[in-house]
C-alpha cells in the first residue's frame, strides 16, 4: 500500500515537472519570436521604406520557429517522458531555437560568406537533430500507450527530422571545404524526404493501411 502511494506521488511529481518544463519551453519560443521583431531595423527616413529588407528575414524566422514549436508540442503531447537525458535534449533544443534568429540574420546579412552559411547550417542541423532524437526516444519508451495512428505519425516525424538534421550537419564540412557552392547539398533534404514519402505510401498500400492524415 505504501509502495503504491509512493509510486502515485512520484507520477504526480513527474507530471507536474513535465508541465512546468513545457510552460518554460513555450516562454523560450515566445522570446525567440520577440527577438525577430527586435532585430528589425527602423529605416532612417520614410523614403527608405521601400528599401527595407527586414520583413523577409522576419517572415522566414517566424515560420521556422513556429514550425519547431509545433514539433515540440507534438513531442510533449505524445511521447515526452521527463527522463534526465530527455530533459537535457529539450534544453539543448531550446538553446538552438533561441539562437535561430541570430543565425538566420547572419546568413542573410552575410549571404556571400562561408561563416554565415556555417552558422545557419549548424543551428538548423542541431535543432532538427535534437527534435528527431526526442521523437525517437519517445517512441522507444513512451510515457503512456500511443494509438497506432499517433505512433505512425511520430515515427515518420522522427525520420524526417533526423534526415534534415543530418544533412544540415553534414553540409558544414562540405561548405567549409568547397565553399558556398556546397550549399546545394541542402537540396538533398527535400529529395530525401520526398523519396521517403513515396516509400511510406507504398508500404501503407501494401499492408492495406489507410493513407496518413496531413502532417506538418
Amino acid at each position: 500500500m505504501i509502495a503504491a502511494a509512493e509510486h502515485d506521488q512520484e507520477a504526480r511529481d513527474r507530471d507536474r515537472f513535465t508541465r512546468r518544463l513545457e510552460a518554460f519551453s513555450d516562454i523560450v519560443f515566445g522570446f525567440a519570436l520577440a527577438q525577430c521583431a527586435f532585430a528589425l531595423d527602423v529605416p532612417k527616413s520614410l523614403d527608405r521604406l521601400t528599401e527595407w529588407h527586414g520583413l523577409p528575414y522576419f517572415a522566414v524566422t517566424f515560420v521556422l520557429i513556429a514550425m519547431f514549436w509545433f514539433m515540440h508540442y507534438r513531442v510533449f503531447h505524445y511521447a515526452f517522458a521527463a527522463r534526465r537525458l530527455d530533459v537535457v535534449l529539450n534544453f539543448a533544443l531550446l538553446a538552438t531555437v533561441a539562437l535561430l534568429p541570430y543565425a538566420l540574420r547572419l546568413y542573410i546579412t552575410f549571404n556571400d560568406s562561408v561563416p554565415g552559411s556555417l552558422a545557419y547550417a549548424a543551428t538548423l542541423g542541431s535543432a532538427f537533430t535534437f527534435i528527431g532524437v526526442l521523437e525517437w526516444r519517445g517512441l522507444r519508451e513512451p510515457p503512456r500507450p500511443m494509438t497506432p495512428k499517433a505512433e505512425q505519425m511520430m515515427r515518420r516525424a522522427a525520420w524526417r527530422h533526423g534526415v534534415a538534421g543530418i544533412v544540415f550537419l553534414l553540409s558544414i564540412p562540405m561548405i567549409a571545404y568547397f565553399g558556398l557552392y556546397a550549399r546545394v547539398f541542402w537540396a538533398l533534404i527535400g529529395i530525401a524526404l520526398a523519396l521517403g514519402r513515396v516509400v511510406e505510401r507504398r508500404r501503407s498500400l501494401g499492408v492495406g493501411t489507410p493513407a496518413p492524415v496531413a502532417e506538418s
